[in-house]
Parts: structure tokens; sequence; C-alpha cells
């Protein structure tokens, strides 16, 4: 069975506008998402009848386990069904799918095919998609501008994450002349919108007055912010802050080890790394072998350099002589 990465959308009937579907059809997907079985097979019916909605929910079913099993590439067979007759989130849906399910299905190649007949159709999730796509060279070769291009047609219909993909681009100057100004401006946009790595990025730039004065007040503030929203990046740097008392934060070891904690869940590599140190050595907490020997294999297995020269020093070193 394939496993299926966060893939299309938290809620099954959210995936599309309700505006867009017919009150009936409408229904019968919201009581279809609550796994009623008379809905499931009036949806199942529909779809066979060659309606595009009906089978674009029928691959959702597929793809969620409500019709069991679980069945990826059943879902798939639907979401053509209702691509084929022109439904745009079935596009993205089938780009999704592709993007993120485990091997063998996932197929960068069909996911980007995907995502650019829905971006051409005015989908602002594709057009984001894709403009990734090409950034990273994923299904196709790598093409700045195009990115960029595919990124401003998702943030001028308000995307959030293209505002902060493409302010990225301009803070980093990658395919277009760097520009603070207009990085700011992109990140402070998706900061409006709660997007944690534009607030985290946009507290760096208040931290070091890049693009704006420097404010150090509004840098932690933000930080906060991202770090309270889940940006394991803002939960690291916090923990830092307060572990040794800087950017205006009092020293506060509890609080430092609870924002690291966060942070080496989330496999930031440097916070694991650096919590298999703290209880190595015992920095607020008492000293714990077992722990730091978790977090320090955690680290080695997310690529740390450091983490995995320690941990081949201890398994050469001899063991102590018994007495």
């Amino acid at each position: 069975m394939q496993r299926i990465l966060a893939l299309v959308l938290p809620a099954f009937i959210l995936a599309a506008p309700l505006a867009a579907q017919e009150p009936a059809m409408r229904e019968l997907a919201l009581k279809a998402g609550q796994n009623d079985p008379q809905a499931i097979a009036a949806l199942e019916k529909a779809a066979e009848g060659g309606s595009p909605e009906a089978a674009y929910y029928v691959g959702e079913l597929h793809l969620r386990g409500a019709v069991k099993p679980l069945d990826p590439g059943r879902a798939i067979e639907w979401f053509e069904r209702a691509a084929q007759q022109g439904h745009v989130v079935a596009m993205y849906a089938l780009g999704v799918v592709y993007e993120r399910s485990e091997p063998p299905l996932r197929d960068f190649a069909r996911a980007l095919a995907w995502y650019r007949k829905a971006a051409e159709r005015n989908d602002a999730r594709a057009q984001r998609n894709l403009g990734y796509f090409m950034q990273e060279g994923r299904g196709a070769a790598q093409d700045l501008k195009e990115a960029r291009e595919w990124y401003e047609r998702a943030a001028a219909q308000g995307d959030a994450r293209a505002r902060y993909l493409l302010g990225m681009l301009y803070y980093d100057g990658r395919g277009v002349d760097r520009d603070d100004a207009r990085a700011v401006d992109l990140f402070r946009q998706a900061s409006d919108q709660e997007i944690p790595e534009a607030l985290y990025r946009l507290a760096l730039m208040y931290g070091t007055g890049r693009g704006v004065p420097r404010d150090e007040s509004t840098a932690v503030e933000l930080v906060r912010k991202a770090a309270q929203k889940g940006n394991a990046d803002a939960q690291y740097y916090l923990a830092g802050a307060y572990a040794r008392g800087l950017a205006g934060l009092p020293k506060d070891e509890p609080r430092a080890l609870g924002w690291l904690v966060r942070a080496a869940e989330q496999e930031h590599v440097e916070a694991q790394y650096a919590l298999a140190l703290t209880y190595t050595e015992g920095r607020g907490v008492p000293v714990n072998p077992q722990e730091a020997l978790n977090w320090m294999e955690r680290a080695a297995r997310n690529g740390h350099a450091q983490a995995i020269e320690l941990l081949a020093r201890s398994r050469t070193r001899p063991a102590p002589a018994t007495q």
C-alpha cells in the first residue's frame, strides 16, 4: 500500500470552492466526507455517470481511505477522469499525489505536467507549486525566470506561500537582482497571512537592519510569533537567545530547553545536536547519557557531521578495563 504524505488538503470538502458546486453535489460530498455509506454510493454512481465533480470527490474518498482499502492508484484514476473533463482542482490534486507519494508512485515529471495544466487555468496553488518545481529543477531543467513568473501570478491572486517564495528569490538574488525592499514587502504580506517562514525571515531582516531600520524588539516579537506557529528555525533561535540571555531576552534555561526540544522534535538537526550536548553536559538538566545518545543518533541520521564523527569515535573507543 502506498503511503501518501500531507496530501491534497486537510479537509475533504474544502478542496474546491463550495460556490462552484451544485447544491445536491455539495450535500453529497459533505456527507461522504463524514463516511456516510449512502452518500458514498450516490457519489460513486454520479461519478460513473460522468460527473467530473463527483469523480474528483470519489478520488478523494479513495485517497483518504473512506472507500476501503486506501488506494492512491484508484484515486489517480478518478482524478484523471475529472481532469480530462476540465476539472482544475483534480488537475492540481494529481500534481500533489505524484509529488508527495512514496516511490514508486512518486513521479515529478507527471506532477509538473499536471501542475502546469492547472496553473494555466489560473489555479494559484498550482502556479505556486509549478514555480517551486521550476526553481528547484524538479521534473524539468531549472528555470528561475519561469519560477519567478509563476510565483508572481500566484502572489497576485493572494497566495501567501507564493509571496514568501517570491520574497526569497529577491532576498537571495536568485534569478533576479537582490532587492531587500521588495523582499521585505513580500515577507510582510506573507507574514500578515500567518506564514511562519515569512515571519522568521522578516525577523532576521529587522534584527540585522537589512531592508528596514534595525529594530531588535520587533525582530524578537516576530521570531516569537514564528516559533509559536511551529517554525523550527525560530524555535532554535529562541532556545539560543534564552540560553545566553541575548536579543534583550532574560537568561532562562528551562524556557531555552523547551524551545530546543520543540525544534529538535521537528527534525531541526542543529537543535538535535545541541540537545544531545545539553544532556551530555547537564546544561540546565540532569546528565542523561541515554537521552544524549538518542538525540546524537537522530542528528547523525539527519546528516550532522559532528554528530556522525562523535558517534564514530565512541564506537571505536576501547571499553574501560574491568577491575
